[in-house]
Parts: structure tokens; sequence; C-alpha cells
């Protein structure tokens, strides 16, 4: 059912209600022992189980009755909208459980603005939003209940076959179990509001307990996975479907956010899953009750990834074809590029003092030139192979910082830079990745810098979530406006006289950018600049 707007009236509302029959038809004999058996049962359910009872008592319903659908309708609000769900269904509208219907135009609205128990026959001829609900309605008894004198549900019996009507002695039954039902809601209420989010969200979800026994799962779960409430709450984990979540390691980890109070985060699941076929699963879980509740539960969220890890196994092997392109390209052309350079050198050997001035810088300008490539070439070489294989180790980042300075040890004896570095953290990543990246923005701080005696800052801080790395330099600077764009290949905020190919920068965002981190800058002309990375604190050990 869904919560339809009002359908055009058919036939007034007293057309369909024929509460004065149920005392003029022949009512059955009382069985007064099946019902105090069925109470007996409820009131266990109620002790052991609160979270199954009130799917009982829609269970119960439907036996003492002999109806042929039976449900349990709580009064909500949705979207600003007043609502009934049924929590409990039993019977040919089963598949119905988390439906809903209108307050103000439903048979379980009128129960409550009467306040008392009403027959309806063939309610569909009113409430014409019925009418494509299958099977048919022929008769339907609904009982209000009140919790504090505030009515806030119904229960109630169904027939679907004309032959089968409603009598005085059903209407006894429903009215005590519409007592117990009162009483019941009062116990689980906590519960019932759990069961109503779970309900509404549009994730599969399953509430487990300690034991990982499934106490409520959401109605995407049931349609996701094509199963039935009566296969799936009150079962193990495991024994859902064909078995497709009895994984050891799975287990352990569940158990774990119970008693450990630890998370599952991104546990994917291969599996060929009924209905399904071959899918990913991600699974996510978080403990749902606070510390020290017995009644502690997991909240184990699942999410269908397969179209997402295919097109990641797409991206990778796109990124793997990428880099051996570029290996060869880099190789092939290379050799030409050097052999042309020593060409080039050899002619200037010979021809020293034999050339005029023009000829010298023509000369010259195509040694530059080829120079400039083969730098080029080797930059944009290193930009495409950032995020490939890393090869992941706890390791210090002072060591990858004093690796780049020794790469950079010519430049810093000719400026005479003075380099100051604070403590820095260890870090679990690819520590030649980060050699790079600290070249890269040292490099820069070297290049542009100001008439000053040149001074590079390097500091960490730890934050929240991620540990801060800065550069600062006291250079040129340059306008914050282009603070976003310096981080684009090939975009350079000098002429072709200052030397470089605009792929540095670009490079140390792809490099953290693949850490699962951030990197920005911050300047102003004149006034020097600041480059800052930031990295996830899980990939940090101070």
């Amino acid at each position: 059912m869904g919560s339809s707007s009002p359908a055009l009236v058919a036939v007034p509302l007293e057309a369909v209600i024929s509460t004065q029959e149920l005392e003029n038809r022949p009512a059955r004999q009382p069985d007064l022992e099946a019902v105090t058996r069925a109470l007996v049962r409820l009131g266990q359910t109620m002790a052991d189980s609160p979270e199954r009872v009130l799917q009982q008592l829609v269970d119960t319903a439907l036996e003492l009755c002999s109806a042929q659908s039976a449900g349990l309708s709580l009064l909500e609000e949705e979207n600003g909208r007043k609502i009934f769900r049924w929590h409990g269904v039993a019977g040919e509208y089963a598949p119905h459980l988390w439906g809903t219907t209108p307050r103000e135009f439903s048979p379980c609205g009128t129960v409550l603005d009467t306040d008392k128990m009403q027959l309806m026959s063939h309610l569909d001829r009113h409430f014409t939003y019925f009418s494509a609900v299958q099977p048919r309605i022929s008769e339907a008894l609904l009982v209000p209940f009140h919790v504090n004198g505030e009515a806030v549900g119904t229960i109630w019996v169904i027939s679907h076959d004309a032959t089968r009507k409603f009598d005085a002695e059903d209407a006894r039954v429903m009215n005590t179990l519409g007592e117990f039902a009162a009483g019941a809601y009062q116990t689980v209420s906590a519960l019932i509001a759990l069961k109503t989010i779970v309900a509404t969200i549009r994730s599969p979800l399953l509430v487990l307990d300690g034991a990982l026994h499934v106490k409520l799962a959401s109605r995407s779960y049931y349609e996701t996975f094509q199963a039935a409430p009566d296969k799936t709450v009150g079962r193990c984990l495991c024994e859902l479907g064909n078995g497709q979540w009895d994984i050891p390691e799975l287990r352990v980890h569940l158990r774990n956010v119970l008693s450990k109070a630890s998370v599952v985060e991104n546990f994917e699941v291969k599996r060929d899953f009924p209905a399904l076929g071959p899918r990913v699963m991600s699974l996510n879980a978080r403990k749902l009750s606070p510390d020290g509740n017995p009644a502690a539960r997991i909240l184990l969220a699942i999410e269908d990834v397969t179209n997402r890890k295919q097109i990641e196994d797409e991206l990778l092997r796109s990124n793997e074809d990428a880099q051996r392109f570029a290996l060869v390209a880099a190789h092939d052309l290379r050799a030409p590029l050097n052999t042309a350079m020593m060409l080039l050198q050899v002619l200037s050997h010979k021809t020293a003092g034999k050339l005029e001035e023009e000829e010298r810088e023509a000369l010259s300008l195509a040694t530059d030139n080829l120079q400039r490539l083969k730098s080029l070439m080797g930059d944009i070489l290193s930009y495409s192979q950032v995020g490939g294989s890393e090869n992941k180790i706890t390791a210090s980042l002072q060591d990858s910082l004093q690796m780049a300075l020794a790469n950079l040890q010519k430049d810093i004896q000719d400026t005479n830079v003075e380099i100051i570095a604070g403590p820095l953290p260890h870090v679990q990543v690819d520590p030649s990745l980060l050699t790079l990246v600290f070249q890269n923005l040292i490099s820069n701080a070297v290049k542009f810098r100001s008439e000053q005696p040149p001074r590079i800052q390097i500091d960490a801080t730890r934050k929240q979530r991620e540990t801060v790395i800065s550069v600062a330099d006291n250079g040129q600077g340059f306008d914050s406006e282009h603070a976003l764009q310096i981080f684009l290949p090939f975009k350079r905020l000098h002429g072709p006289e200052t030397p470089g190919s605009g792929i540095g920068l670009a490079t140390c965002k792809r490099i953290i950018e693949r850490m699962g981190g951030r990197i920005w800058a911050e300047a102003a002309p004149g006034r020097g600049a600041t480059f800052y990375f930031a990295l996830p604190n899980e990939t940090i050990a101070f």
C-alpha cells in the first residue's frame, strides 16, 4: 500500500459501514481455551522477544478469527502529514508490510474518528484506492486501541471471500486483542519508533542482536533480496538466503561491534545471490544501543556496489594501459631526443668561433628547447605514473623530506636558501611519492624566490580528522585568485622564460588525492606563499 491521495468517492461512507449486522448474525461458539492459550503465548513473546509481539498479535488475530488477512496499523507522521503504517501484516496482505494509508481518508481513520469498532463491507466502494489491491476486500473488522486515553492505531481482520462473515464472537476476540495491543504498544514504543525509521530508509538494513539473529529488516531489504519476513526475522544472519552471509570473518567483525564497540566499514561480500545473480555487496555496521545495555543491537547496512566496482576496475585497467603507453612512449622518444641533443652539442663544439651571433643564438635556442622537451617528458611520465601500485609502508615523513632536499642540493646551495623543518609524523603511504611532493613544493619556493634571503618553513599540525603539512616561503607569492588553477596540468603563472613544465603542482595534487587527502595554497603578491597538504589521520602515526 502507498499513502495515496483521496480518490474520487463513489458511494457515501455510510454505504460501506455495516457494524450493526454484527449483532444480527448468528455468532459462533466462543473458544475461550484457544483465546487463553493465544494470550499466554503473546505474554511469553512480550517477555522474551518484544520486537516480535506486534507481528504475533496479527498472526493470532488471523488464526482466532479465521480471517484471510490481518494487520496492525499505527498512527504516524510522514513529511508533515499523518498516516497509518502497517507494522504487522499476515495472510494474503503480508507482502504489504510497512504499507501506508492516509489518516484523513482511510478505514483506520474512520475508526479513530468514531472511536469504536467498525465492520465495513466492500470498503473499496468508498475508499476507492483499495480497488487496486488484490485480492479485493469483502469485509473488514477494525478495532481501535488507546494509550493514555489517546487512540494510536487499529488492529484489523479481513475476509476476501464473500462467504466468510464476521460475527459478534469475532468482535469480542478483536476487542480482547485490541486491549492487548494497547499494552504491547506501550512496552515496545521505542522499538516501534526504530521500526518506523528502518522501514522508511531506502537502503537494505538489518538490526541484529548479540547472537546475530535478525530482529528487524527494512522494507528495502525485503524488496532487494526478495525475502519474506517469516524467513528473515528471528533467523541467524548466516541462515538467510542461500547462506550468502555465512562468512566466519564477518561474524567475528560483527561480534566485535558489541563486545569492543568497533565498527565495520566497507566489508565486501562477493556472492551469487538468489534472484540477483553475482553481486558485490558492501557492509557497514555500528552499535545501535548505549554501552552496558544488555539488549544492545547491531545496525547492519548493505549496499550493492557491483556497478561501482565494475567502473573502478575499468578505470584501473585504463590507468594501467595509460601508464604502459607512457613508459613505452618515454622510452621510444628519449632515444631520438638524446641523439638530437648530442648532435647539437657536437655541432656547437665544431662550429665554435665560426658562427655569426644570430646563428649561435639559434643553435642555443634549439638546444634549450630540446632540453625543455626532455624535462617535460619526464614530468608527464611522473604525472601519469601516480595512482598505480603504491609501496605502502610506515615511514618517517622526515625521511621523505630529506630525500627531496638531497635531490635539490645544488639548487639549495646555489641560492643559499634557509630551510627550517619542525617535527614531522610517520606515515603509512608510499614515501617515494611524498618525496616527489616535497621536491616539487620546495623547488617552486626556490624558483620563485624574492630579492630578500630565501627562507622555507615546513611544519605539521594534527587536527581532529587529518594532519596538515605546510610549506611556507617568503618569495614572490601570487594573486589568491589563481590558488585553484595553479594545480591544473600545464597551468603556468609565469612566461616561458621561467623554467618548468607546469606539471609539478598537478602531480602533487594527484598524489595527495590518491592518498585520500587534499592540497591547497594561500598567497599574496610580494608576501610569499604557503602550500598545505592534508592526509587522513588513519595514515598518520606521530
